[in-house]
């Protein structure tokens, strides 16, 4: 089950070309999210941006409270989100998405995807 909540933004670091790290304050991050998993983040302050946008869940840190998301500028939405001032507060929307689980058996594993999570 997903939930609604706002997130504070901690920092944002560019980690490779046009690609950033976020790293979000969440309620959200005590939760068990799988892996598969994304959130809807809503860009703030720009109603003209009325989407939200699906982020792939990098890492969360249970202890500290934090989820980090990897984000790749592919427009304007994503632009936005990845020039945010840290303490801006992000409306998130998660985890959703079905996920996967492995069995603790499972010696190899082939796994397609696409986007940049």
């Amino acid at each position: 089950m997903s939930r609604q909540e706002q997130a504070m933004l901690l920092s944002t670091k560019l980690v490779a070309q046009d690609t950033y790290e976020l790293v979000i304050e969440t309620k959200n991050a005590k939760r068990d999210a799988i892996p598969g998993q994304f959130v809807h983040v809503k860009v703030p302050n720009r109603p003209d941006l009325l989407l939200r946008r699906p982020i792939s869940i990098n890492s969360i840190d249970t202890k500290n409270s934090t989820m980090t998301l990897i984000v790749q500028v592919k427009s304007e939405g994503t632009s936005v989100l990845c020039n945010l001032a840290p303490h801006t507060i992000l409306d998130v929307v998660g985890p959703v998405g079905r996920g996967f689980y492995l069995r603790k058996d499972t010696k190899r594993v082939a796994i397609l995807g696409g986007g940049i999570g």
